[in-house]
């Protein structure tokens, strides 16, 4: 039996007939020496190395995301066209996975019309650490320049 790869399909002449097909799968084969990949998978640090409350605020912002999509009778098929990313994007923000990019969320809560709250989401005014600092640094006095 003789074997010719055309394409992705497998045609076989076996004594004297041609033309009848097999299908098959081509698997890649790792040499027998060659390290095994699966077991190093990369992990991103911004998984692991999130301090308890930030990523418990992230886990907040998705359920939340998932409530506002529910409460408008959106489904997740549609908001994710709605906010330009995949549904499996849509599906890891709504659990609060930590990787996925603040475009996808910020685009997630423009379809869902929540961008008020991200505009606010640093907002100096509402700094109170900052505030307190900037205060410790103001002059006790003021003197009026020398010469007037």
């Amino acid at each position: 039996m003789q074997l010719l790869l055309v394409g992705r399909i497998w045609h076989f002449v076996q004594a004297g007939l041609a033309g009848s097909v097999l299908r098959c799968y081509i698997w890649r084969v790792k040499p027998k020496n060659a390290p095994d990949t699966a077991s190093k998978v990369k992990t991103s640090k911004a998984k692991t190395a999130l301090p308890l409350r930030v990523k418990r605020a992230i886990e907040k912002l998705g359920a939340d995301i998932s409530v506002a999509r529910r409460r408008r009778g959106i489904t997740s098929a549609l908001l994710a066209e709605r906010a330009f990313v995949s549904p499996r994007t849509l599906v890891r923000a709504e659990k609060g996975d930590p990787s996925v990019s603040m475009a996808a969320y910020g685009s997630i809560l423009f379809a869902l019309d929540l961008t008020d709250r991200l505009a606010s989401l640093a907002d100096p005014a509402q700094d109170a650490v900052g505030v307190a600092l900037e205060e410790e640094r103001l002059p006790k006095r003021i003197r009026t320049p020398r010469g007037s």
